[in-house]
Order: structure tokens, then sequence, then C-alpha cells
């Protein structure tokens, strides 16, 4: 019920407890300051009783010091007594325990008078009781009804003995408890209208003070529900960015892990090829130096076979000659074979040696044939094979100039290997350098996905205070 109604009327309701607690407070503390109020008079009672005891002491120091004589004494200690005033009107008397009146200074006719039989109106022997209780205790109160000076009605008053014992008198002085009720009553009245004032003024005030708070909180209210749904947003908004930052950050974290495995393999394959290279740019390098040695073979072979064909020539100018022997031998042979026809019988044998020798000169001249036949097709494919030597040697120069460039190629393959190897392992370490700062910033976004959420709960708890804060200001929640 208390949540339900408005900050105004809770202000309100404040001051108006306030206001009863104080009036209860007051209510309650009335009867004490009322009986505190009394037992003042009570004791300023007693004081000024014994203000006045002390001026009769005092004629009394006097008497029994020999300066005055009794009967002096007295009626200067009674004549100074009789003219004390206080509160304008207020008085002292003097009785004796008999008791008589020895002084009363408003009704004269009293005095040197028994006022034993003295009662008030409702029958009590008021100075007997003073005289009895003074010859007793020495002093106390005693309550009665009196009438006030210049007045015959009797009022409730309390007074004040006190006994001399030097003279036996009994000095008195009361309090009309009329007039302490005026007083606090004029007290409780003063008070009860100062409520009153201050309970309007609190409630005005009050009223005031609820309309100039709840009008700016209600403002305030509003732009915090505006500022917390727009937080909310805001922050799902931020949220639903970083969940897919964080999910793109992974993705790419894992493809530059991938990236950076290639890279290792391309690593590993680059520096196996640049090995590779620098292998075959030195098996090139041999090659090269093979090549030029077979080249010079080459060159040394084409010189041989220039030998060989130089001596085939000439073998064949030896054979030629051998031929013209030859023929001129079985030339010879059939001359010799006429003459030994013309001989007749003595020149048979001869004719046998010169048939014989014919048949060896047409031998030799066959042999020379076959011999010059072989020679020159020996000659000939000496020749042949020396243009192919020198086209060997033609293409080995060729080789050897491809092998150079090649072994120059290989070399700097070999070297652009080598930088390319450096190259891709900076570029790894740079991925893995990228890989590190995308995990970094995975986490980072998953990080400011979760602050988002927390951000977005925040906001709902901000929605939520200000909705309570509604039904405290307004009495119901925000529609």
């Amino acid at each position: 019920m208390w949540k339900k109604l408005r900050l105004s009327i809770r202000i309100l309701s404040l001051g108006i407890a306030i206001t009863i607690c104080f009036t209860s407070i007051f209510f309650w503390l009335y009867p004490k300051i009322k009986t505190n109020m009394i037992n003042a008079k009570y004791l300023k009672t007693r004081h000024l009783v014994e203000a006045a005891w002390s001026i009769i002491d005092h004629y009394a120091g006097l008497e029994s010091a020999g300066t005055l004589t009794t009967r002096a004494a007295q009626t200067a200690a009674k004549t100074a007594v009789k003219h004390i005033r206080y509160e304008e009107r207020e008085y002292f008397w003097i009785n004796d325990t008999h008791p008589y009146m020895v002084m009363h200074p408003t009704n004269p006719k009293l005095n040197n008078t028994d006022i034993s039989k003295v009662k008030d109106p409702n029958g009590k022997t008021l100075f007997s009781e003073m005289a009895t209780l003074a010859a007793r205790d020495g002093h106390g109160f005693v309550d009665y009804y009196w009438p006030k000076p210049g007045s015959d009605t009797p009022v409730p008053k309390i007074s004040f003995v006190k006994l001399h014992p030097a003279w036996n008198w009994v000095v008195g002085s009361g309090i009309y408890i009329d007039d302490v009720k005026k007083e606090t009553d004029q007290i409780f009245y003063t008070i009860s209208g100062a409520i009153l004032f201050v309970t309007v003024i609190g409630l005005v005030i009050s009223y005031i003070m609820a309309k100039g708070i709840s009008r700016p909180i209600n403002r305030i209210i509003d732009r915090l529900n505006t500022v917390s749904e727009e937080i909310a947003s805001a922050s799902g908004q931020v949220s639903a960015s970083s969940q897919s930052l964080a999910g793109g950050a992974t993705e790419q974290a894992v493809s530059i892990e991938q990236t950076a495995a290639s890279l290792d393999q391309m690593a590993a394959m680059t520096r196996n090829n640049a090995d590779n290279s620098r292998a075959a740019d030195e098996l090139m390098k041999k090659t090269h130096r093979i090549v030029q040695k077979s080249e010079k073979s080459m060159n040394e072979l084409t010189d041989s076979m220039a030998d060989m064909t130089r001596a085939g020539e000439e073998t064949s100018i030896i054979i030629k000659t051998i031929d013209e022997v030859a023929f001129q031998t079985n030339l010879l042979a059939l001359n010799a074979a006429v003459e030994a026809a013309r001989a007749g019988e003595a020149g048979t044998g001869f004719a046998v040696v010169a048939d014989e020798v014919r048949n060896l000169a047409i031998r030799a001249a066959d042999a020379a044939q076959n011999t010059t036949q072989r020679i020159e097709d020996i000659i000939g494919k000496i020749r042949t094979g020396s243009q192919i030597v020198a086209s060997t040697v033609g293409e080995f120069s060729l080789v050897s100039g491809s092998v150079d460039k090649a072994g120059h190629l290989i070399g700097e393959i070999a070297s652009a290997s080598n930088d390319q190897a450096r190259d891709i392992g900076k570029i790894n370490q740079a991925v893995t350098e990228m890989d590190l700062v995308t995990q970094q910033n995975a986490a980072g976004a998953e990080e400011s996905a979760a602050a988002s959420e927390e951000m977005n709960a925040q906001s709902e708890l901000m929605k939520q205070m200000v909705s309570d804060l509604t039904v405290v200001v307004t009495g119901h929640p925000k529609k």
C-alpha cells in the first residue's frame, strides 16, 4: 500500500508523521513540564522563605549580640519582612507555634490573634498544621485554600514554612496553584499554537518540496528511461557486432593458422629447392668442367682423325705407287714372257718365272686396288667421322655454352631461392604475429561481447531501477 503512494504524498505523510510525533512528544512531556514548573515554584518559594528567614536570623543575631533589644529586633524583623514583595504581590507572614499571627502584611486583622482555629473552605486548620510541621521537622510544605490579596475567594495555595527556634517564629510564603496553572496553560496554548503554525507551514513547505522534487525526478526518470533504452539498444548492437567480430576473428585466426602452416611447408619446400638448386649448380659446374674436358678430348680426336686422314692419303699415294710398280712389273713380266717365248726352250724357265712374276704383279695390283678401295673407304669414313666430330665439337661448344648459361641460371635460381626462403621466413614470422594479433583481437572481441552483454544486463537493471523509482515517485509503474 505504501509503495503505491506518490512521492509527494509520501513526503506530506512524512511531514504529518513528524508533526504527530512532535505533538505526541509534547503531550507526553507536558505533564512533566507542568510538574517541573510546579516543583520549580516550590523550590523558588522555599528559597524565598529561606531568604526572609535569614533576615529574621540577622536581627535575632543582633539581639543575641546585645546590639538591639528583643522588642526592637523583633519589630525591625517584622517590618523588614512585611515590606518584602516578589512577583509584584506575593508576600511573607510570620506566626508562632501556638499558633498566633505575629505579622500578616495583607490582613492586619489577624495580627496578634489566635489562628489555631482558622480553617480553609475545606475545613483544614492550616496554621495549626504549619506550626505542627515546623515544630516537628523545622520546615515543610502545606497545601490549602486562601484568598488572593484584594479578593475574598479562596483559591488553591501551597506554602513553605520554616521555624526560627530562637524566637519560635514560623516564617512562610506560598504560591497560588491557579497562577501555576495559568502559566502552564499559557505555555500549553503557546506551544500548541506554535505546533499548529509549524504544522501548517511544514505541510505547505512539504507540499512545495514534494512538487519541486517530484517534477525534476519525473523528468530525470523520463531521461533515464530513454537513456536506458538507448543503452540497451546500443549494447545489443555492440554485442551482436562483437559476437560477429569474434566469430570473424576466430575464422580469420584459423585461416591464418592454416596459412602459417602452408607457409611453413612452402618455406620448407623453398629451402629444399634452394638446397637442390645449390646441388644442381654444383652438378652443372661439374658438368661444365666435364664438357670442357670432353670438348678438349673431341678437339684432340679431331686433330687425330685429321692426322689419320693425312696418313690415309699418304698411304693411298704409296699404294698407288705400288699399283704402278705392279703394273710396270706386269708389263715387265709380259715382256719377259714374250722374250722367253722367243727364246724357246731356253727361255722356258724364265717364262715360268715371268709368269709367276706376272701373277704376283696381278695379285699385287689387285691387292693394291683392294687396299686403295679400303683406304678410300676408310678415308671417307674418317672424313665423315671428322665432320661428325667437328659437328660434335660445335655441338659440345653449344652444350658448353648452354651448360654455362644453365649453371649461371641455376646459380641465380639458388640465390633467388635463398632470398625467397628468407622472405618466406619473414612472411611466416609476420603471419605468426598476425595470428597472435588476430587471436588477441578475437579474445578482445569476445571480451567486448561479454562486456556488451554485461552492459545490456546493467541497462536492464537500470530500466528496472527506473521502474522502481517511477513507482516510488508516482505510485504506479511507468507504462
